[in-house]
């Protein structure tokens, strides 16, 4: 649908593959598509409420093993340390242990299994030379956090909608350099459960000994490296968790 009548240019189309790819992301555990991927980005990080991780970077061939490439990244997380998210893996229900699960405003990144991109920034396509699919982001751009609108954990161009469907949302092109480069993470994916997180991303940190408010954040370089690292032919994934949770989750689903 195009009610507005507008032509359907390049930005317009690369928005749609955008919201496309979120909404392509399932909620209930799907080990196939995790078996499939030829690329992973695993952070560990100490305990449920740490601020901090490390990512690695691997990749296999079709049945292979993984191996990892190129060396560790220090990430820091949310303020509150990670929160069982909506991705790939099993969602835990009602009763999850004691065991946090992530909502909306509670400073927590999101831990399971997640697919990677598109990727953004501020940056002209053509200088980022990129192989995921990436969006300019400029002032029209924002994401929704909003659990009431329709809208909700979708990053969109606020201009080419007839009106705005939320109250809240978060300036894709900020004053500082956090969303330079980054990277959608696929959590809570539309359709979105309100409520569940939204608007969460690979992303500049803002300093090495700080936090984020839900997001996986890095020093520019890494993230420049992160996101020319990423390919969609090998189905990327982000695999997040706390130390006590990695052996189950690369036994059941084959996470390295």
């Amino acid at each position: 649908m195009n009610p507005r009548g507008l032509a359907l240019t390049p930005s317009v189309l690369l928005l749609a593959c955008l919201l496309t790819l979120l909404a392509a992301c399932p909620v209930s555990a799907q080990p196939d598509m995790v078996a499939q991927s030829g690329q992973a980005a695993l952070v560990l990080a100490d305990s449920w409420n740490s601020r901090a991780g490390v990512m690695r970077l691997y990749e296999r061939s079709p049945g292979g093993p993984w191996r990892q490439v190129g060396a560790p990244i220090r990430v820091i997380l949310g303020k509150n340390g990670l929160g069982w998210g909506r991705g790939l893996h099993d969602t835990p229900g009602g009763d999850s242990g004691g065991i946090p699960v992530k909502r909306e405003g509670d400073g927590r990144a999101p831990a399971g299994i997640f697919r990677l991109g598109p990727a953004f920034g501020y940056a002209q396509a053509e200088s980022r030379r990129l192989k995921i699919a990436y969006m300019q982001m400029t002032a029209a751009f924002e994401c929704v956090d909003d659990p009431a609108s329709p809208r909700y954990n979708q990053v969109l161009d606020a201009s080419a909608l007839p009106a705005r469907g939320w109250n809240s949302s978060e300036r894709m092109r900020r004053d500082d350099g956090l969303y330079e480069i980054g990277v959608v993470v696929a959590h809570n994916a539309p359709p979105s459960v309100a409520g569940a997180g939204s608007c969460i991303f690979l992303h500049v940190w803002p300093k090495p000994d700080g936090y984020t408010s839900g997001c996986t954040a890095m020093a520019l370089g890494d993230m420049e490296r992160v996101a020319a690292w990423l390919d969609p032919a090998k189905s990327p994934v982000l695999v997040q968790l706390p130390a006590s949770e990695h052996a189950s989750f690369s036994e059941l689903y084959g996470a390295p």
